[in-house]
């Protein structure tokens, strides 16, 4: 261990406490790192930690707020104000209730040539049969068990 290099009890909820707080709120790093007798080199690898642990939570947030922020676009499209959302159900009972105008922005972007809405179009209307890959073939414990029994009826065949 280096000089100044301190892992002591307690170090990585210390961390992951400060990288909790918003970032507003929070001292500077260095100052941080000064206040708790701690390195840089002790800091990343449990900030590294911390990105790993919450990485898929933040990521959920961000997703859910750009569709949120999507929906508000719709709103202010119509000449109303976003609403406050609720729930998961409640934008689905939203979305559903859009139906009709989303079917003819559809229609709309079909007569524009667009190739995904018109593949999306077919695809509602079941008018569009996907091709389906058929592999034909053995894999290598049907090759062994056939090259297996091959060989048993040769030997009892006397070849």
């Amino acid at each position: 261990m280096g000089k100044g290099h301190t892992n002591k009890p307690g170090a990585k909820e210390t961390v992951y406490s400060y990288l909790s707080e918003p970032v507003e709120t929070r001292l500077e790093l260095k100052k941080f790192l000064k206040v708790h007798k701690m390195t840089r080199r002790v800091f990343y690898p449990f900030e590294s930690d911390f990105r790993k642990d919450n990485g898929s939570e933040q990521k959920a947030i961000r997703k859910q707020e750009l569709k949120e922020t999507v929906l508000d676009a719709w709103d202010r499209l119509d000449g109303k104000d976003p609403v406050e959302r609720k729930s998961k159900e409640a934008s689905q009972g939203w979305l559903k209730g859009k139906g009709h105008e989303i079917n003819e922005a559809l229609i709309q972007s079909c007569k524009g040539g667009n190739a995904q809405s018109l593949k999306l179009f077919f695809q509602l209307t079941e008018q569009l049969v996907e091709k389906q890959e058929v592999k034909i073939g053995l894999n290598a414990d049907e090759i062994a068990r056939r090259n297996l029994e091959a060989d048993r009826q040769l030997r009892e065949g006397g070849y």
